[in-house]
């Protein structure tokens, strides 16, 4: 586990999002990203996935930016594209 100055760096606990573990996903999570470890975090729609990663963000200080994810998104949705615009590429 991370000393605690680590985890409440930016925020105070209180001003943390509410998120009660059920195991030792917490753990598993701050290890991970000490070792800069990529994590999978998958469930079924309204499980709590993304409460538990702003969570997380907020107890390690960092900023967090959601995507809504949905099937007809694609890679360019995400990184930009070129768009052709009266003779200029924009």
């Amino acid at each position: 586990m991370l000393p605690q100055q680590d985890l409440h760096s930016v925020s105070t606990p209180d001003a943390l999002p509410f998120y009660k573990p059920v195991g030792n996903e917490c753990a598993v999570f701050e290890t991970a990203y000490r070792q800069r470890l990529p994590l999978l975090i998958k469930g079924p729609t309204g499980c709590g996935k993304t409460r538990f990663i702003a969570h997380m963000a907020a107890r390690l200080g960092r900023s967090l930016h959601t995507v809504s994810c949905h099937d007809d998104l694609t890679a360019a949705d995400l990184t930009g594209r070129y768009l052709l615009k009266g003779g200029e590429t924009v």
